[in-house]
């Protein structure tokens, strides 16, 4: 029999310190034989599921299906601990809910290695792990950005949401601001209306990383941060056609999607990414020759200490349906905290709290933490956003959803996004050319 030690890791790794195995067991030496991303089915903790070798061919294993996924999160609250884990038989069906938490004593007199094409159990999807990142305390911050600093006819509007936690504070809870943004005195329609160089929001991250000076940081925005030149004219609110652009990393997420189970092909909508928005090009310029952040670049070796990425909240939820990280909640109602029904009339504070609920749930088991941390962060987060009294309709009883309401959910979106990253938890779609970008979401 072979056994791994359970770390807090979101993969298994095959060294000295974390398994062990009798004599002439023949795990390891099938595990040896795989290619870089090919999947086997394997008995851990007694519950079949698919689990994939490192596409760079390190001897290590992550979950690739719901039943392996939630195997692995099961036995979060028992790092240390020795678990079984073996070749799965052919025919064994997989388990329909979370693994046995009692050693199993008896394992099959036939060990058949079951070799399965890497793809989503929802679909032809491929999900490519981030590069591995290695942290302790790390600030992660998830920021919705207003591209165009709010529009000119909707103060609710020029605001950017700003979040923030640290996985590792086990005390902690996000954290939010609305980041205020003061009118631009000379806008068109090439220029934002508002914080046209980012001086607003550069100004609030600062003072963020200033209190934890030590800590590595993750800022996960909302925005294309980077594309290749192309033949287009500068980026206008008013674009027209064959003005924009998609990046490749949009063109290989359209392919995912295009493979991926059409349910919740809906709630993923592709905004062509080039040219960038000039106040995009304001704060990327400012974070990386002021703050000493470094875009995600797939193919340099490590992470830098400030590491900033691009990730969106409906790829974010796509992706977690893809997964089937959201369970029984609906594609709709995933995305309801954006509902215009929501935005019609006042809602009771329960009403809001369900989309948030429902919104945030797909990534307690998708971003390498025990799911009782994330559940905790939703509630506080949820209980935080709910008593904020900007929120009040007129008669200060029932609360009115809206941008002041669902850009900090993005942001908190964005936030888990970052914290998954962190984790070694997070997937990227990308092309070619490291140049035109990434997107990178929650999940793998």
């Amino acid at each position: 029999m072979a056994e791994i030690r359970r770390t807090a890791d979101h993969s298994i790794w095959f060294t000295a310190k974390n398994y062990r195995e009798q004599a002439g067991d023949p795990l390891l030496a099938t595990l040896n034989a795989l290619a870089g991303g090919e999947q086997i089915a394997l008995l851990f903790d007694g519950v079949r599921g698919r689990w994939e070798r490192f596409r760079k061919g390190a001897l290590a294993i992550r979950p690739a299906n719901h039943s392996a996924k939630s195997s692995w999160q099961a036995t979060a609250q028992r790092i240390g601990d020795w678990f079984p884990l073996d070749l799965a038989p052919v025919g064994q069906p997989s388990a329909p809910g979370a693994a046995m938490l009692t050693s199993v004593s008896k394992f099959p007199s036939t060990r058949t290695a079951v070799l399965e094409r890497p793809v989503d159990v929802t679909g032809e999807v491929v999900f490519t792990p981030t590069k591995s990142y290695q942290g302790d305390l790390v600030l992660c911050l998830g920021l919705d950005l207003a591209w165009w600093g709010g529009s000119s006819g909707d103060p609710d509007s020029q605001y950017d949401a700003l979040t923030s936690v640290v996985p590792g504070d086990e005390r902690g809870n996000p954290q939010f601001q609305r980041v205020t943004l003061s009118a631009n005195p000379h806008p068109n329609q090439f220029a934002p209306n508002c914080d046209p160089d980012a001086t607003a929001i550069l100004g609030a991250i600062e003072k963020v990383i200033e209190q934890r000076p030590a800590s590595k940081v993750v800022l996960a925005v909302d925005a294309p941060l980077i594309a290749a030149a192309r033949s287009l004219p500068p980026r206008s609110k008013l674009a027209t056609g064959g003005a924009l652009a998609r990046r490749q990393p949009e063109n290989a997420l359209a392919a995912a999607m295009a493979a991926g189970p059409a349910a919740w092909r809906q709630v993923c909508h592709i905004q062509p990414g080039a040219p960038l928005c000039p106040r995009v090009t304001a704060l990327v310029g400012g974070l990386t020759s002021k703050c000493g952040f470094r875009l995600y670049d797939p193919d340099a070796p490590g992470m830098p200490d400030r590491l900033l990425i691009e990730c969106f909240p409906s790829e974010a939820i796509w992706a977690l349906g893809c997964l089937q990280h959201y369970g029984d909640i609906t594609p709709d109602q995933a995305c309801q905290y954006k509902s215009k029904n929501l935005k019609t009339r006042s809602q009771p504070w329960y009403v809001l709290a369900a989309a948030v609920h429902h919104n945030l749930a797909g990534f307690s088991p998708a971003i390498g933490l025990p799911a009782a941390s994330v559940h905790r962060w939703i509630l506080n987060a949820a209980a935080t956003l709910l008593t904020d009294p900007r929120l009040l309709d007129e008669a200060k009883v029932d609360l009115l959803a809206g941008k002041l309401f669902d850009d900090v959910v993005d942001a908190l979106n964005c936030l888990f996004t970052a914290v998954a990253l962190s984790q070694n938890a997070a997937h990227i779609w990308r092309g070619t050319n490291a140049d035109d970008g990434h997107i990178i979401g929650p999940g793998r």
